[in-house]
């Protein structure tokens, strides 16, 4: 009995570390414009939709879609579409949609190019509460920003953009549950380190 419960538990800790993190966002100007993020199931993988609204205006759409919906590295579909999306519609026009692979690599796509890393801050993680890991808000941070977690007084975890100058001092006085990061990366304030 022993042996299949840690076989249970091993099988569900590779599903859930193997997840892929995507944009989530319906009819924003551009695709790096989005601002949530979410954690495809096992079986999905993420996608770019650009739409036509009924206005005639150009918008993207972004989220996880089955795999078996993305047999094609560029597909199109007209109509309602599936997935986690914020909300369905059938007023769009559908001009392309297209699937990728890996985490966060659907802030580009449908000949919507992605903002080169030497002209745009850091995407960093935007949360005031909860397990860090949770949190499903980002930001793009000013050029020269880092992005920073910390827990303030409660026990509370906040995640930011911020500048190095206050990144160094702010991790020097804060409550100390984990230790503050002050990190270079996209999307890297999102893991606390423990003191």
């Amino acid at each position: 009995m022993t042996k299949i419960f840690f076989i249970g538990i091993l099988f569900v800790s590779v599903n859930l570390s193997g997840s892929t993190k995507c944009f989530l966002c319906d009819h924003v100007q551009y695709p790096y414009a989005c601002e949530t993020v979410t954690t495809c199931g096992p079986d999905e993988i993420c996608f770019i939709q650009e739409v036509v609204t009924q206005t005639g205006n150009v918008a993207f759409n972004s989220g996880c879609m089955p795999n078996t919906r993305c047999t094609n590295a560029s597909v199109t579909y007209v109509g309602k579409r599936s997935g986690h999306s914020v909300r369905d519609s059938y007023d769009d026009i559908t001009a392309c949609t297209e699937c990728c692979q890996g985490d966060y690599c659907n802030m580009k796509g449908c000949n919507a190019p992605e903002i080169p890393t030497d002209q745009r801050g850091l995407y960093c993680f935007a949360c005031d509460n909860g397990n860090p890991e949770n949190c499903t808000n980002v930001n793009m941070c000013q050029k020269g920003e880092l992005c920073f977690l910390y827990t303030s007084v409660g026990k509370t975890y906040k995640s930011q953009c911020q500048t190095q100058a206050l990144c160094d001092l702010l991790s020097h006085g804060l409550s100390k549950i984990c230790d503050p990061v002050c990190c270079k990366t996209d999307f890297c304030n999102d893991q606390c380190r423990h003191a």
